[in-house]
């Protein structure tokens, strides 16, 4: 301990008698450090962390498997299906359903306000193994007495609306229009469903259609399995179960199985790859540093050959003399550590509040014990890849050469002094890849945001409204307020069109039904029929929209009340139609029972990207409004001039339609297409920062070789131009020396980018990962800056005096 000690203390003196160095490799370590400690905080937040539950790893996500243009799918689940599994599987302690809300109305006395919440079954308690902060949470035998007016909240809202009043407890609350009876407050860290902003939690209870209707998928399903369960063997009982629900039910069921898989793994499912491809970049940009570092630490053992001679003439070991210089790479990594720990911190803070960070909503943006644990390793590791080769160079010099050695090699090329050069080719082929990524990122973002969304989204505002539930029960309700709500706004100044739709394009795809058409074969099960997305519009929506008619006729001011219509998206007619005019057919959602079933199309719409940019255009079915109402309808409301002139008015309208009612989510269409490609548009910046990052760095490395080597062959510049050479000529041998090394390390980093495609396959947009063009943009940008870089030490080598060198020399 006590040479240790003697090593650090000769290790800080030693830097400070080279301040630049120590600093450079200072600002090198912390940028690379840095980054990798907020994306591994990332990488820990969304990936590793486990989710707060007691037992986390036993509880599983049950859904149910279609076949679908995209493959085989998971989704929601039917509550017949639901019970039957209950009944039947033996593998859980327990399983429930939940219903994720987007809007509950909070109606307690303040600014009505839309809060998210769920719905879910009271034994989901249990299966989550959670336990209220206080009161209690409600329970079975509350829904046999007509309970169900019972709400537990977040602590979260408990702290920001009733300022962590203990009384709430009990209390009464309106939310949805009817008196809700607050009963507890839950712990700060839960959230349910997992990951998600939810607010409210009340109880789910099933009308007699959605209890008996196996083709009404709605429910999500979570269960936890029994300690001495696997989870193979708990999906080869579900597979079984399937099975023989298909055989039961082979007109609804057909083509249907079940899967089991960690809640977890079902949560990340979107985020894994990228984060991953991300740490990967950033370890790269690290590498680099490290590079940066270990030939600053050769150039500084150059320096101080004849210093590090005496000491082992005088009696210094090897393995001495390697701790010694490893105790200096090792202070500095250190160094850099915590520089890049505060700096990862402040980058961490910064991503979390970016839109479409990966960090869910409410989950805690902190430097916990792990990441710290992560930082002093990658500072360890650091030090090793950065020190291990200069201290074992050193280690091995000629002890009485360097003694006699006055001019410390003053001559050889850069080609000469190979490990310096190929420090620098690793440098310059780690940067190529990093800036291949960050290229083939963001020329599929901006392929993306190119994408022909098929909407007009200028002058076009955006309005949700979720109804009170409880308040507006029956159809003709809802209808009703949605028609006073269409003909107020159409009445206001600068108003040109307003329409409706259950939901908004692009954001989200709508609900998927099974559906037969004319010339179809009747008897093929509804499971296996295909699968079209259905919409309920109504006002003029597709005026509105600025969604072109192809054929027929948009719906009349009579079919609102006619519950016979249908309107079509090209992709249906070209996907089930082989092309064919739909028009004059018919079509029949689920199971149909009769003639009353089959609904006319009079008319085909122009396709919309409803799904999002990205999403291939599915067939779609849009229905009048008023014979199916929902009671959250989105409002699109096209102006004469921008569109948040038009929110103010529009709020006014629906307070003075239900002063209870609120408003959510008011904003102007390309703002709702801009926030779908948020995440794309995160990891493409990310990717872009690293590429800089790493651009930056390897050209310093080319810069800091160059420069180390120039010094040294002064005395051979010196003699070319004694012997008749021009500034032209040194010029000339520098830069080719310099473009062969970055040219080397740019080819090598080519044949490397070729594997990304692989690893970001999913994450691209009308780009392969062998693009030509993005890679002969990093080739250029690369070549060019490095040029750039070497053109200093290059023309410093012009100017050498040769009378006076070789006076010197």
């Amino acid at each position: 301990m006590k040479r240790l000690l003697q090593d650090i203390r000769y290790a800080f003196s030693s830097s400070l008698k080279a301040p630049m160095t120590a600093f450079l490799a200072i600002l090198s370590l912390s940028l690379g450090i840095g980054a990798n400690t907020a994306i591994f905080s990332l990488i820990n937040t969304v990936l590793l962390r486990p989710l707060d539950y007691p037992d986390p790893d036993r509880l599983v996500r049950v859904s149910e498997t279609f076949h679908s243009p995209r493959g085989v799918s998971e989704g929601v689940v039917s509550v017949p299906n639901l019970r039957d599994w209950r009944e039947q599987a033996d593998s859980f302690q327990g399983i429930a359903a939940y219903h994720f809300f987007r809007g509950f109305n909070l109606n307690d006395g303040d600014t009505p306000v839309v809060v998210e919440g769920a719905r879910l079954e009271p034994r989901m308690w249990s299966v989550l193994g959670v336990e209220p902060r206080h009161g209690r949470l409600f329970r079975e035998e509350d829904l046999s007495v007509g309970g169900d007016k019972v709400a537990v909240l977040s602590y979260g809202l408990w702290q920001s609306r009733y300022g962590g009043d203990p009384e709430i407890v009990g209390r009464e609350i309106g939310i949805d229009g009817a008196v809700h009876t607050v009963i507890g407050i839950m712990p700060e860290s839960f959230q349910f469903p997992p990951r998600s902003p939810a607010q409210v939690w009340k109880p789910l209870t099933f009308t007699d259609q959605q209890a008996h209707s196996r083709s009404m998928h709605w429910v999500g399903v979570l269960a936890r399995l029994k300690p001495e369960v696997a989870l193979r063997q708990a999906q080869t009982e579900m597979d079984g179960i399937a099975s023989l629900l298909q055989q039961a039910h082979p007109q609804v069921l057909a083509g249907r199985g079940a899967r089991v898989r960690p809640v977890h793994d079902w949560l990340v499912q979107g985020d894994r790859e990228a984060l991953w491809t991300l740490w990967a970049a950033v370890g790269f940009v690290l590498l680099i540093a490290c590079a940066n570092v270990a030939n600053l630490l050769l150039a500084r053992s150059v320096s101080r050959r004849r210093e590090l001679a005496v000491r082992a003439a005088l009696g210094a070991g090897r393995l001495r003399i390697i701790r010694q210089t490893l105790s200096e790479s090792l202070l500095l990594a250190f160094g850099g550590g915590l520089v890049g720990l505060a700096l990862g911190d402040e980058v961490l803070r910064y991503l979390a509040s970016l839109p479409g960070t990966s960090i869910p909503q409410g989950q805690p943006v902190e430097l916990d014990p792990v990441v710290f644990l992560f930082c002093a390793a990658a500072c360890l590791l650091t030090a090793l890849l950065a020190g291990l080769f200069p201290a074992w160079r050193v280690s091995r010099m000629d002890v009485a050469a360097s003694l006699k050695d006055r001019t410390q090699g003053a001559s050889g090329s850069m080609g000469k002094d190979r490990v310096r050069a190929g420090l620098v080719v690793a440098e310059v082929a780690l940067a190529v890849v990093v800036l291949v990524a960050a290229g083939l990122l963001l020329k599929s973002y901006s392929r993306l945001t190119q994408v022909d969304t098929g909407i007009d989204s200028s002058r076009l505002l955006t309005v949700t409204v979720p109804l009170s539930v409880e308040k507006y029960q029956e159809g003709g309700q809802i209808t009703d307020f949605y028609r006073r709500l269409h003909q107020r706004i159409t009445v206001l100044p600068g108003v040109e069109a307003v329409g409706m739709i259950n939901v908004l394009p692009i954001q989200n795809s709508g609900w998927n039904s099974n559906v037969l058409v004319d010339g179809m074969d009747p008897a093929i099960p509804v499971g296996q029929r295909p699968l079209v997305e259905t919409r309920s519009v109504g006002g003029d929506y597709f005026q509105a929209m600025g969604i072109p008619l192809l054929e027929g006729r948009l719906f009349g001011f009579g079919d609102r009340q006619a519950p016979s219509q249908a309107i079509v998206n090209k992709a249906f007619a070209d996907h089930l139609l082989e092309g064919a005019s739909p028009l004059g057919r018919r079509v029949a959602l689920g199971q149909a029972q009769g003639p009353q079933d089959w609904i006319p199309i009079v008319g085909v719409v122009a396709d919309v990207s409803n799904g999002g940019l990205h999403s291939e255009t599915r067939p779609e079915i849009y229905f009048p409004f008023a014979p199916r109402p929902y009671s959250t309808m989105s409002l699109v409301v096209r102006g004469s001039a921008a569109p948040a002139a038009l929110a103010q008015p529009v709020r006014r309208v629906v307070e003075e339609i239900d002063p209870q009612q609120p408003v959510h989510r008011v904003l102007p269409m390309f703002e709702v297409i801009f926030d779908s490609v948020a995440g794309r548009r995160f990891n493409t910046l990310l990717m872009g920062v690293f590429g800089l990052m790493a651009l930056l760095l390897a050209v310093a490395g080319v810069y800091g070789l160059l420069s180390y080597t120039v010094g040294r062959r002064t005395y051979e510049f010196a003699v070319r131009m004694a012997l008749g050479a021009v500034k032209k000529d040194v010029l000339r041998l520098v830069l080719s020396d310099s473009l062969g090394t970055v040219g080397l390390g740019i080819g090598l980093g080519l044949f490397a980018s070729l594997w990304l495609g692989d690893l970001m396959a999913n994450q691209l947009y009308g780009v392969g990962a062998a693009d030509p063009s993005n890679m002969a943009a990093v080739c250029a940008v690369l070549s060019v800056v490095s040029l750039a870089a070497a053109l200093i030490p290059a023309r410093r080598a012009a100017r050498v005096n040769p009378l006076a060198a070789l006076r010197q020399e």
